[in-house]
């Protein structure tokens, strides 16, 4: 079977990857994306995790939950500049992501990791022979310890499954491509935050700048009013 693939992929932002200047996240959206063409599009996204790198406010995390009750934010879709990718330059793009994530080279040769795990969705058109093709090798990427249920709070579903597939809704702005591949991070939290903890911990660790920059993107969620009210108190 031949592994080349004819269309089109993308990576899913929702977060700093978007708009953080360091030279190792610069130099992989020139090199890797096509930022003039990026699509906004609903994802079940909120603020979800206590992040150590952002003065311990609250980052974002995948939720399905807010998929099941609609509760979508906005993110971006930004699509590859590799218009006719093979496999193993899914799984090369897919390695320079992790980087990204991680603002430092990592050569990691799986794609979980302490707080994240990289997912991969799938165009319902996609041929089945294709998707097997892409899934047979994905699916071995993650190490042992990768357990969905840690991307999850209380008794939601996982927004990720043992084979590495992101449990997102295709919507019709992603019709043109084929897969598209996201970073979910852990909550590690026993519940959501609600909008005043979430700007309370901005306040008293005099830290907003993730949830600011993120607004000045158009990267927001369903509570992002709320949390703006309190800030503005």
């Amino acid at each position: 079977m031949n592994n080349r693939i004819t269309s089109k992929g993308g990576v899913l932002i929702i977060g700093s990857l978007l708009w953080d200047s360091s030279d190792i996240r610069k130099n992989w959206r020139e090199n890797d994306l096509i930022l003039s063409e990026k699509i906004q599009i609903g994802l079940p996204i909120r603020y979800g995790r206590v992040s150590q790198s952002r003065s311990c406010t609250h980052s974002m995390v995948y939720s399905s939950a807010c998929k099941l009750e609609n509760k979508l934010g906005l993110g971006y879709l930004v699509p590859f500049k590799n218009i006719s990718i093979t496999v193993e330059e899914i799984l090369r793009l897919s390695k320079r992501i992790i980087d990204a994530e991680h603002n430092k080279i990592k050569n990691l040769n799986r794609f979980n990791w302490g707080w994240g795990c990289l997912g991969i969705a799938f165009n319902p058109a996609l041929d089945e022979d294709e998707k097997i093709m892409i899934l047979d090798r994905w699916k071995s990427k993650y190490g042992n310890g990768f357990n969905p249920k840690e991307y999850r709070v209380g008794n939601e579903t996982p927004i990720i499954t043992k084979t590495g597939k992101l449990l997102i809704d295709w919507m019709s702005q992603l019709d043109n491509y084929d897969f598209v591949i996201g970073t979910a991070t852990k909550p590690q939290l026993k519940e959501y935050p609600s909008p005043n903890k979430i700007a309370e911990r901005m306040i008293v660790n005099e830290y907003d700048e993730y949830f600011r920059k993120n607004r000045q993107n158009l990267i927001t969620t369903f509570q992002d009013d709320e949390i703006e009210n309190k800030l503005n108190q």
